[in-house]
């Protein structure tokens, strides 16, 4: 029977990884939506109204579509942001990663659109906003867009998308008297139940952390498995060759 070398060896570890990488580099930008279940619930922003959306196990964050709700207003709302990562165990913002504002247009600006609330088609006026962060992200952190109102802000208002889970990967947070960021870092904010409830998009962004398939993890276990067993015997083999002049010289 042939026996294994080193070199066999290195061939089998280069089989190894190309198995456990090759999943990992078909990993895409996906695309979701929690639009489709939305009926009708807005929350709006006011002054120091921060509406915080989540999200996590994302090594890419690419955009962000807001779908924002105005049913009054013949002027511009300002809107501060911040992107930042997130608390999970204590609703808080930590380490900003970038800030800014936003301008929602008048309401002639806006486009109909329409739901369904279960009974008839409704229209409402709705307007997307993007964001392109393009952000490499760490899939064990949570991460949050942040949106604040400020003065004149109760006229625009975000879909308030109930427990569908279109978006399993974050959830909807409000926290009221937030003045400056900092704030954030020491504000808890209150996440909206059930669990699933995130606020409207119409698209958001994001490469998601690479699962390795069933085949492949048991294909990958197999080769650890062989390629543990050849050096095992490699060593034994090696053992005993040195063990034969001293058995010889006796």
């Amino acid at each position: 029977m042939r026996t294994l070398t080193p070199y066999s060896i290195k061939a089998l570890a280069f089989a190894l990884g190309l198995a456990v990488s090759a999943p990992l580099s078909a990993s895409l930008i996906t695309s979701f939506e929690t639009l489709s279940d939305y009926q009708g619930s807005d929350i709006s922003f006011s002054t120091g109204r921060a509406l915080t959306q989540t999200f996590t196990n994302a090594v890419y964050i690419q955009s962000m579509t807001y779908r924002f709700v105005r049913t009054s207003g013949t002027g511009s709302v300002n809107l501060n942001y911040y992107f930042a990562e997130w608390d999970t165990l204590t609703n808080k913002a930590t380490n900003l990663i970038s800030s800014g504002s936003i301008s929602v247009p008048p309401l002639a600006s806006f486009t109909t659109y329409t739901y369904n609330d279960g009974i008839d088609d409704i229209d409402y006026s709705g307007y997307d906003y993007q964001f392109n962060l393009n952000y490499a992200s760490n899939a064990s952190t949570t991460y949050a867009m942040i949106l604040v109102g400020g003065a004149g802000s109760t006229s625009v208002k975000l879909q308030l998308i109930d427990g569908s889970d279109n978006f399993p990967y974050g959830g909807a947070y409000r926290t009221d008297g937030i003045t400056s960021f900092a704030n954030l870092t020491t504000t808890a904010g209150s996440a909206y139940n059930p669990i699933g409830t995130d606020w409207g998009f119409s698209q958001i962004q994001v490469q998601l952390a690479a699962v390795p398939e069933p085949a492949t993890a048991m294909l990958a276990l197999g080769l650890f498995i062989v390629a543990g067993l050849v050096g095992l015997r490699l060593h034994q083999r090696r053992r005993t060759q040195a063990l034969m002049p001293l058995q010889n010289a006796a």
